[in-house]
């Protein structure tokens, strides 16, 4: 199993499951040697882990549609959304989470990987990407969540980093 050249780890604001509990700033990094990705809440300058995200079952890394600084990876049981403080370090979560599970995923029938507007060369921009319709949820259905968490996320994000 490969692993990402520089650690992967910083602060991301993740939305709490079904969207009821809005965005919380976590602390994430990715811990290769078992293939998940932590998140952890800061108290009183301690780390406390609250989660992971088992990087072997995530089928799709997708930027959110409507939000820029945002991107979402989808589970068989949940897609957990997640939104950086700029577009560079969006980029940068998005890159390497996508490179890390081609290079370390079995399973990448259900894999959706970016995909550039119209065809062309993309310059690496956030802009150039579309994703691809999955199996699991139809592009309305898809489309109308995004818009509802992009609405959220502005809201939540006032004031946060």
């Amino acid at each position: 199993m490969e692993v990402v050249p520089s650690p992967l780890e910083g602060f991301l604001l993740k939305q709490g499951e079904k969207g009821f509990k809005g965005y919380k700033k976590r602390w994430f990094k990715l811990d290769s040697t078992d293939n998940k990705l932590y998140y952890y809440q800061f108290e009183a300058n301690n780390k406390i882990q609250k989660g992971y995200i088992d990087m072997s079952v995530v089928q799709a890394v997708y930027v959110m549609k409507d939000n820029k600084l945002g991107f979402e990876m989808m589970t068989p049981n949940r897609i957990y959304s997640l939104v950086a403080a700029s577009v560079a370090e969006c980029q940068k979560w998005f890159d390497a989470l996508n490179t890390y599970i081609k290079k370390n995923t079995t399973n990448t029938s259900t894999l959706r990987r970016p995909v550039p507007l119209n065809n062309s060369t993309s310059s690496g921009n956030l802009d150039d990407f579309k994703w691809t319709a999955g199996s699991s949820r139809s592009t309305a259905e898809s489309r109308q969540s995004l818009s509802l968490r992009k609405s959220r996320v502005m809201k939540d994000m006032a004031g946060v980093f």
